[in-house]
């Protein structure tokens, strides 16, 4: 059963079991207490999809590890994005200057996909007509080992 079925539900059962006088004050008061109950019910049952008018971009994995500092990661990411308005959007990267994908008259998309680079990858999307940045997304390097300063020579003299 529901919040609102159960209120109803008690409401009648203690209307059954109270004298006349009282219901017509409790009536009273219950309708007021039901109508605030109501309305906060009802205001956080707003979907949060509708309360969101930013468009996003979600990147899974959000970081490349490799070995050693300085070699090439190879990551296969998936990018998720979303927008409130159906449109034609592309997906670029800093890794190159033609976009990686595009969709026509969506408001939501998918692309997985294997990157390989030295350096942090950003993602950015783009409505097709305005060419403007409406998100945009990193995926950080990390190393398991990181270079060490001056490599140690093999021999000394003293």
């Amino acid at each position: 059963m529901n919040l609102l079925t159960q209120l109803i539900v008690n409401k009648s059962r203690i209307w059954t079991k109270q004298s006349v006088h009282f219901k017509s004050a409790f009536n009273f008061v219950s309708t007021k207490v039901f109508g605030v109950t109501l309305f906060t019910i009802l205001s956080f049952q707003v979907p949060a999809a509708s309360l969101n008018v930013e468009p996003q971009l979600t990147i899974v994995p959000e970081q490349c590890v490799a070995l050693l500092q300085g070699q090439a990661c190879y990551v296969t990411v998936e990018l998720n994005w979303r927008t409130p308005l159906v449109g034609d959007y592309c997906l670029y990267s800093s890794l190159d200057t033609k976009p990686i994908q595009c969709w026509r008259d969506k408001k939501m998309g998918r692309l997985k996909q294997e990157f390989v680079s030295k350096n942090n990858i950003e993602f950015f999307l783009q409505t097709l007509s305005t060419k403007k940045n409406i998100a945009n997304i990193e995926i950080k390097m990390a190393w398991v080992h990181k270079k060490k300063g001056r490599p140690r020579t093999s021999w000394r003299m003293f």
